[in-house]
């Protein structure tokens, strides 16, 4: 059997045949689409971050990579975001999963700060040194068949000039109490073409719920001027959100992704200026994090430390230095 990993922008010619298999491994309805509703992971400027596996000729993998960038002092830090990973299903089983996955991995290992994934396969991406963090709290179970008062429903693609700068200047607002990736005027266009997402538009807030098959009646996405009246007219809906003390009820907690450290130097700096220069690593490894908190030298495993960080088990010394991190539903894949 001849293995081979190359890209979408080197095979062009397999782009049907790729949204087909992807669709057929997510088991998605023919009523939705799965290039529409993660439309980042597929624009043509990143086709070599879609990577393909391609047993004796035949497309039998992919694995999508999406870079954001997450600012600090002033300095942006690349993440790896990795979505659409599937596997034809006679190509299951016999080890190339991993082989293809590692490969992927090593090739960004020096690139990004570190990368973060969606599964609800933990056990799997352990074996890759990937760690469960974050909290997500999810507030009600409110069906949302329409508009709250106040909000307009449309398209991000479809608003003006005027409207589409208040979004932009909201979202930044949110963007000075979460860790969210920054986006340019390119991003948002990018992001613009998931027509699946519903955009719902208010004088001072908005909000983003659906997203095709993924996250349906799901509020995914938020920014208000006012952000105490916006969680008390909203929380009845199905709304995501860090897990902060805004919400003193909440239907249910969620695991924010799977992460997975990256470039030692970069992400050294990251933390260190994450937690306003308190922690500082001294060693990397994917048996142990070394680091100095206020002068004192510590050792944990990777996820111990992640999950210090991050959550869901915070270190109580950590869990005021910086900003939680909180990835949309427009951005991740």
């Amino acid at each position: 059997m001849k293995f081979e990993i190359t890209t979408l922008d080197l095979r062009p010619d397999l782009y049907d045949q790729l949204i087909l298999l992807i669709e057929k491994c997510f088991h998605y309805e023919k009523t939705h689409s799965f290039a529409v509703d993660f439309a980042p992971l597929f624009i043509r400027e990143q086709w070599s971050n879609n990577s393909l596996l391609l047993l004796d000729g035949e497309l039998s993998g992919h694995i999508g990579r999406r870079v954001v960038n997450l600012e600090l002092e002033n300095e942006l830090f690349p993440v790896n975001l990795i979505g659409g990973i599937c596997l034809s299903e006679k190509s299951r089983g016999k080890g190339y999963f991993s082989t293809f996955f590692q490969e992927v991995l090593d090739s960004e290992k020096n690139k990004t700060t570190f990368s973060l994934l969606w599964s609800d396969q933990a056990e799997l991406y352990q074996k890759f040194d990937f760690h469960q963090i974050g909290e997500i709290a999810q507030t009600g179970e409110k069906i949302l068949n329409s508009p709250p008062k106040g909000f307009k429903k449309t398209l991000l693609k479809n608003l003006n000039t005027t409207e589409l700068q208040r979004v932009k200047d909201l979202y930044n607002m949110m963007g000075d109490r979460y860790l969210m990736p920054k986006r340019t005027n390119k991003d948002w266009d990018t992001i613009a073409l998931i027509e699946s997402a519903d955009l719902y538009l208010g004088p001072d807030a908005y909000f983003v719920a659906n997203k095709g098959q993924d996250l349906q009646n799901t509020i995914h996405e938020f920014g208000a001027a006012d952000l105490t009246k916006f969680l008390k007219e909203l929380s009845p809906y199905q709304l995501w959100l860090p897990l902060t003390e805004e919400i003193s009820d909440f239907a249910s907690i969620l695991y924010l992704g799977l992460m997975k450290a990256g470039d030692t130097k970069l992400f050294s700096e990251f933390i260190h200026k994450w937690s306003q220069k308190r922690i500082a690593i001294s060693r990397l490894t994917t048996e142990a994090i070394e680091f100095h908190f206020d002068d004192e030298l510590y050792t944990l495993s990777p996820s111990s430390f992640l999950m210090g960080i991050w959550g869901p088990e915070k270190i109580e010394e950590f869990s005021s230095l910086g900003k939680d991190l909180y990835i949309s539903g427009l951005d991740s894949i």
